[in-house]
Formats: structure tokens, C-alpha cells, sequence
């Protein structure tokens, strides 16, 4: 997602909270709502500082415990390399953009978001990266995010193929944009962060503006301004993001449909958590749309 004015969004963010808390709103419970969304992320995830067309973006050369070892003595115990390349994540502030060390990546299930037994987990290293290395490790993956002071996340269904680049919230953002969009946090319900996107054959992706989401659950769908943040003011997604935001949505499972000009797409969310965020990306595929879909004209 764009970060355009994000530090701008900082201070007034910082004004919103302080006159929120003179007002008596919202007492010091803030850090606990995790309903905020990433938005995005992405992408969403995908979510989002040149996210939507950095599906490739790191290129993960870190070899992850590749070993090279020529002396292995036919040690089956060696070295265990696996024989495909890693599932590479990488994670950042949605707001500064900083890589975030120290968080706990764990592997989900794709159709409901449980863990495995045994669990399957990793650490952020410091540049942001969660790497898996598993020897088959299928065509999707869906993993879970946590770390203090950061709302807990999941993200569904991502190409295990392509190395991805998450952008997260802080619990201080989330309770920003509650107050942004006049809401009242709700530690009960979840929300959901997406981003619509045209896949194309070469694994890269663009945003799509101009497209209208709706949720199975009929929840109110936001959209991003031209700062990166959610705003009530859109009735589509910016063409600078192509993201989508819905908050305090009750747990269970639903379908989002995005609509461009006609055409529709869905993606199901394979479970909304409460106090948590759900990533998913609802996708428009080059071989069945041979250009972006975007409408011609669509304004930011």
C-alpha cells in the first residue's frame, strides 16, 4: 500500500487519540481492539508501499540453511536441505514501513486457519523474513502472525511460488483508524483486509481501482484515500492500492465479490477470528481478462 503522507497520518493520529482520550472516549483498552485491518495487507496482504507489484519483491537469496555440503559423508542426517525452495515472507509496519524482527510465524490450515500438529512455526529474522523450508510444500499457504504490540493476523491462500511482502498493524494504528472512521471497537469481532488484483501470467500483479466489494455477510466494505488510509468518502477501491477494508465482522466464514465494470470475482475467507485481522486477495486472472480490468477513466 501506498505510505504517501503516512507520516503526516502519524501526527494527526496522535492528535485523534489524544482528543479522543480528553473526550472520555474509548478508555485504555486501545492496544486489546484488533479489529482494525491492515489494510490492508495485503495483500491484503499484498498489502502495500509498492506491495501490489512486489509479489517478487525480495528474491530471497538467503539460502536458508541451504548447505552446499560437499563433505556430507552420505550422512543421512546431513544437512536435510529441502528439495524446494522456501516459502518466504516478509513482514513490515504498515505504517513506517519497518521490517518487523522477533515475530512468530506459524503455519495454518488453508480451509479454516487451525494449526497443525505438530505446529509449524518460525521467527522473523531482522530484515522482516519468515522463511519455511518443507519439502513439499503444496501450491497454497495460509499462515498466522503474532507479536506484542501488533494485532494478530492471518493471512489465507497465498501462492506458496511467490515470495510475499505483508504489511501488519500495530494496535495503536488499529485504534487510530477506528477513531478515523467514527467506530467503536469491538474486541468480540474481527475484520478482513484485501486487496483486488490482476495476476498476470508472469506471477506479477497490479492493483485494480474502481472495483466494488461486497461481503457475504453484508458488512460494510471501506476503501483507501490517497494518503493509504481507510476513509468513508470512497465507494470503490483507489487505483493507488486497490485494497478494501471491513471491520468488525462477526467470526465464521464468508465469500468477498469484487465487481470491475461488470465482471465479477469472489475469494472466500476461510474463517474471521475475533480480535484478529483476515488476509485474503481477490484475484483477476490474465487468462480470462488479457489487460487489467481497471475501467478506463477510473479517478483516485
Amino acid at each position: 500500500m501506498k505510505k504517501l503522507n503516512h507520516w503526516s497520518w502519524l501526527a494527526l493520529l496522535v492528535g485523534l487519540l489524544a482528543a479522543a482520550w480528553t473526550f472520555g472516549c474509548s478508555s485504555g483498552d486501545d492496544d486489546d481492539d484488533d479489529n482494525d485491518n491492515d489494510t490492508v495487507d495485503d495483500d491484503t496482504g499484498d498489502d502495500d508501499d509498492n506491495d501490489d507489484n512486489d509479489d517478487n519483491d525480495d528474491n530471497d537469496d538467503n539460502d536458508d540453511n541451504d548447505d552446499n555440503d560437499d563433505n556430507d559423508d552420505n550422512d543421512d542426517n546431513d544437512d536435510e536441505t529441502p528439495t524446494t525452495e522456501p516459502i518466504s515472507i516478509r513482514l513490515v509496519d504498515f505504517l513506517t514501513s519497518d521490517p518487523i524482527v522477533g515475530a512468530t510465524c506459524e503455519l495454518v490450515q488453508n480451509d479454516d486457519g487451525e494449526p497443525f500438529d505438530p505446529a509449524v512455526t518460525t521467527t522473523s529474522d531482522a530484515n522482516g523474513y519468515c522463511l519455511f523450508n518443507s519439502e513439499d510444500k503444496g501450491d497454497k499457504f495460509s499462515v498466522k502472525f503474532t507479536k506484542t504490540g501488533y494485532v494478530d493476523s492471518y493471512f489465507f491462500n497465498y501462492d506458496t511460488d511467490i515470495s510475499w511482502y505483508f504489511n501488519v498493524v500495530s494496535n495503536l494504528t488499529r485504534t487510530g483508524i477506528f477513531v478515523l472512521l467514527g467506530l467503536t471497537p469491538d474486541d468480540t469481532k474481527g475484520a478482513v483486509v484485501g486487496g483486488v488484483k490482476w495476476w498476470e501470467t508472469s506471477n506479477l500483479m497490479e492493483d485494480i481501482g474502481c472495483a466494488e466489494v461486497e461481503s457475504s455477510g453484508g458488512d460494510t466494505v471501506y476503501y483507501m484515500d490517497d494518503t493509504g488510509m481507510p476513509s468513508t468518502s470512497r465507494t470503490s477501491t483507489n487505483p493507488n492500492d486497490g485494497y478494501f477494508l471491513s471491520l468488525l465482522v462477526d467470526p465464521g466464514s464468508y465469500t468477498f465479490t469484487a465487481n470491475v465494470d461488470g465482471d465479477e470475482e469472489e475469494e472466500p475467507v476461510p474463517a474471521v477470528f475475533a480480535d484478529t485481522l483476515t488476509y485474503i486477495n481477490i484475484y483477476f486472472h490474465e487468462s480470462e481478462y488479457p489487460t487489467n480490468p481497471e475501467p478506463a477513466g477510473c479517478s483516485k
